[in-house]
């Protein structure tokens, strides 16, 4: 079973996995307004839980990070417009750092 969240009729907003209790359990799949993927998560009792990807409006990756009971956890990924990673936040220790994106190009 799945709930279906629209911006304006036509325009869907996030499909979201249903359990047999109709709550947010499984997946939820979201888009920006003009109909561009916006990314993906798990979830568990309605919070995230596991990871979450989200793309910016150009498709390309925009930010990665691990849930627990809805709360962030571990390294969390930030990257630019360009699909570089630009930072990262260490949800463990709060701390966050730019990163130098020579170090990253592979």
């Amino acid at each position: 079973m799945y709930e279906i969240i629209w911006h304006k009729p036509g325009k869907i907003k996030a499909i979201i996995e249903l359990d047999h209790k109709v709550e947010w359990n499984g997946s939820i799949h979201s888009w920006y307004t003009n109909g561009a993927y916006l990314g993906c998560a798990g979830l568990k009792n309605g919070q995230h839980e596991g990871l979450s990807i989200a793309y910016h409006e150009n498709g390309k990756i925009r930010a990665i990070a691990d849930f627990v009971d809805g709360l962030p956890i571990g390294l969390e990924y930030q990257f630019t417009k360009m699909g570089q990673l630009s930072s990262t936040k260490n949800h463990d220790e709060n701390t966050s750092s730019k990163v130098n994106s020579e170090k990253f190009k592979h």
